[in-house]
């Protein structure tokens, strides 16, 4: 992934409103990439941090569904991890099958407390919470169990930092988030009055999200919500390492995408 210096230029060259040019060139100049190795530096060190308090048996929880960042971010780190302790688990959740496929209750009954979750970056936090630490939270809750989050993410944002510290004090949670760096938004970079001129400026090329980052990987851009969609469209961009295909990592996880939703598939059969 690189940003194309020539397309960026005709971005900013192109525009004819004299202030939103001015915009452009600063919101370029705070274009932020991360390379592979920075970006893996800054992984081992948030998983040191983390691995510093972490005490006992731990599971680790990738995503719902296979392609995406969790796995991949796991893959790049397992081998220094599993020279000290493996995890009882790792592996997929999925929220509203868990019912059926039972990844909570195995880990709550085998007394599994530590959930960790390693990812690239945390941009708005809301997936996880939703999809990983609301609902494991609530059912260890219902057993009276207690869970200990450990959130491992090189790079975040404030407001994704904000979203975890709410949740932990209005729940009375468990939960660290170990990170390296703080990404900076929009809202960061632009005052308050540039935001506002780009947000009013009602052109469709030019939608603002303002928790929408400048930061990108080696290995990624992230969607719209979560870095600068035009910006976006100025990059050079090549497929993810962990996108479907016949790549040695594909295929493991493939495999291991459909043994996890086996059962699932065979309760289907049955009902059919």
């Amino acid at each position: 992934m690189e940003l194309d210096a020539a397309k960026a230029r005709k971005w900013i060259d192109t525009e004819p409103d004299l202030i939103i040019k001015a915009i452009k060139e600063k919101i370029i100049a705070n274009v932020h990439y991360v390379s592979a190795s920075e970006f893996r530096a800054s992984l081992i060190e948030a998983t040191v941090m983390a691995f510093g308090q972490l005490k006992g048996e731990y599971a680790v929880i990738w995503d719902y569904k296979p392609n995406s960042s969790k796995r991949w971010v796991y893959h790049q780190i397992k081998s220094i991890l599993h020279r000290y302790q493996k995890p009882a688990y790792a592996g997929y959740y999925t929220q509203s099958v868990d019912n059926i496929l039972g990844v909570g209750m195995k880990l709550e009954q085998k007394g599994v407390q530590n959930i960790v979750v390693f990812d690239d970056a945390a941009y708005t936090g809301m997936q996880l919470m939703s999809r990983i630490i609301e609902p494991l939270s609530k059912y260890y809750t219902s057993k009276r169990r207690p869970i200990h989050f450990f959130i491992v993410v090189p790079y975040a944002t404030s407001d994704a930092l904000e979203k975890f510290a709410s949740f932990r004090e209005s729940n009375h949670a468990d939960l660290g988030v170990f990170y390296v760096h703080i990404m900076k938004t929009l809202l960061d970079i632009l005052s308050k009055p540039e935001f506002e001129y780009l947000r009013k400026s009602n052109r469709e090329e030019l939608s603002v999200y303002k928790g929408a980052t400048l930061t990108y990987f080696d290995h990624r851009v992230a969607d719209s919500f979560s870095f600068f969609e035009e910006v976006a469209k100025l990059m050079n961009k090549t497929p993810k390492p962990y996108a479907k295909g016949d790549s040695a990592y594909s295929r493991e996880e493939e495999a291991e995408w459909q043994l996890y939703w086996q059962k699932y598939l065979d309760i289907l059969k049955k009902e059919d």
